[in-house]
């Protein structure tokens, strides 16, 4: 059995054809992942859209391509119907609740996501959003806009342990 890391492709021997990139967040924290990706297959089309795209807007795409890297898109039997190349849809997340994946698997279109690769900003915001309620700070904010400064007292987490708890992806992140 081989031992070390797994061995890379070859450079000069495109992964896949084209790759069309829907996740808004697709190397947003880790600008490399693009540049990996764009030298590791033929063509990278990126959506310029920065919202997730319903299915109307993607039939129109969706022709020529082999890997989608797909976010929150509305992904149904029609948008899968004219994916004459369509080989893979890796959602850039997890879950499957917006992939019809029975009409991806008639195709022959296989369906993946990428758990765990949002896992640490889903547990950064989540204490976030702690503090936020803790302190009060949304309703602070609404205040001080119109024009009222009140005296919002919150709680104090002075000797207090503030944390998720949890053993999946998310939990072990803090």
């Amino acid at each position: 059995m081989p031992h070390g890391p797994p061995k890379r492709p070859r450079s000069d021997l495109p992964l896949a054809g084209c790759v069309l990139v829907t996740a808004t967040t697709f190397g947003m924290q880790d600008p490399g992942l693009r540049s990996e990706l764009e030298r590791s297959v033929a063509e990278v089309r990126y959506s310029p859209e920065k919202r997730p795209l319903r299915s109307a807007e993607l039939q129109g795409r969706i022709q020529g391509v082999d890997v989608w890297i797909a976010g929150l898109d509305e992904i149904d039997a029609s948008v899968i119907a004219v994916a004459d190349r369509l080989k893979l849809i890796a959602r850039y997340g997890v879950g499957y609740d917006r992939v019809d994946v029975e009409a991806a698997t008639r195709r022959g279109v296989a369906v993946a996501n990428t758990p765990g690769a949002n896992s640490a900003c889903v547990a950064e915001l989540t204490i976030g959003l702690m503090l936020a309620l803790a302190r009060q700070i949304c309703m602070a904010n609404s205040a001080v806009r119109a024009g009222r400064w009140p005296r919002i007292a919150g709680v104090s987490l002075a000797g207090k342990t503030a944390g998720l708890v949890g053993f999946g992806a998310i939990g072990r992140e803090t």
